[in-house]
């Protein structure tokens, strides 16, 4: 196994978002995707950390769901660069 198995690369991605609170209904059907993003730490040098993340956010997405309603997720991994794999 080499080094770089697991890039730690953070040039090209996006930065880290905020989480999103969302409502769902029953029967409701969302999106999430997970996939690296770039996170500037606040240690005095700047330093960046590539992250994986729930729609571009760390935390993700906080659901919000009706007791009983049923929705469906659907997942997906976004590669660097955009590329998604269902």
């Amino acid at each position: 196994m080499t080094d770089d198995f697991i890039s730690t690369a953070t040039i090209g991605l996006i930065d880290v978002g905020r989480p999103s609170v969302v409502q769902l209904a029953d029967g409701d059907r969302y999106a999430l995707s997970i996939g690296p993003v770039r996170k500037q730490l606040d240690d005095g040098a700047g330093a960046d950390l590539r992250m994986l993340a729930y729609n571009e956010s760390i935390p993700g997405p906080t659901l919000r769901v009706p007791q009983g309603a049923r929705i469906t997720v659907d997942v997906a991994a976004v590669r660097a660069g955009g590329a998604v794999q269902p």
